[in-house]
């Protein structure tokens, strides 16, 4: 899903895939997405309860050094 213009709100639907028992990837690539630090926070609680993801790529998302917070 590299580069597809996806944003916040994508990001919160792609979290609610990553807590979906069907869900087994283990590499996701969501660079060049623009989903920011509120879509990353909605990644992020989901990502603590995935037992199936290795690897997630989140370059260039305009994530500030902050974070979630």
């Amino acid at each position: 899903m590299h580069e597809q213009g996806l944003g916040v709100n994508s990001a919160a639907v792609i979290g609610k895939m990553l807590n979906h028992p069907k869900f087994n990837f283990s590499i996701l690539d969501l660079a060049k997405n623009n989903i920011g630090n509120f879509g990353l926070n909605k990644l992020a609680r989901a990502i603590e309860c995935n037992r199936t993801l290795i690897s997630i790529d989140l370059g260039s998302n305009d994530i500030m050094n902050d974070g979630s917070a």
